[in-house]
């Protein structure tokens, strides 16, 4: 009598249910990846942006006002502890959107120990 196992003796419901555990820790692991990228409070940043100037940063928050114009937009992004402008290529996110962003600090421009700072998305 022929048997219902595979050609390496493991049953068809052992290989499916072995798929369905691989690809939930897969699932997993991605996730735990992308949280794991480190987000910089932005008022970190804003707070002393000579530390940061020229760095990769991601920071997380709430887009507020913004504008697009000519291919380019920028937008202020904001989080619990500040807010800082974000300029990239393309149209910006709705006011209110839930917002990532990783991309180089700049300072725009300083008056005495007041900065404008910002953060440029490379895409």
């Amino acid at each position: 009598m022929a048997s219902p196992r595979g050609t390496r003796g493991r049953s068809p419901v052992a290989t499916v249910a072995f798929a369905v555990v691989l690809a939930a820790l897969l699932a997993v692991v991605g996730a735990s990846v992308w949280a794991g990228v480190r987000v910089t409070p932005i008022g970190r940043i804003t707070e002393d942006p000579g530390r940061f100037e020229g760095k990769a940063v991601t920071v997380a928050g709430t887009a507020s006002s913004g504008f697009s114009l000519l291919g380019q937009g920028a937008y202020q992004l904001e989080d619990d502890t500040g807010a800082i402008w974000i300029r990239q290529h393309g149209p910006v996110p709705q006011q209110g959107a839930r917002v990532r962003a990783r991309g180089t600090v700049d300072t725009l421009f300083q008056v005495g120990s007041a900065a404008v700072v910002s953060i440029r998305v490379h895409e």
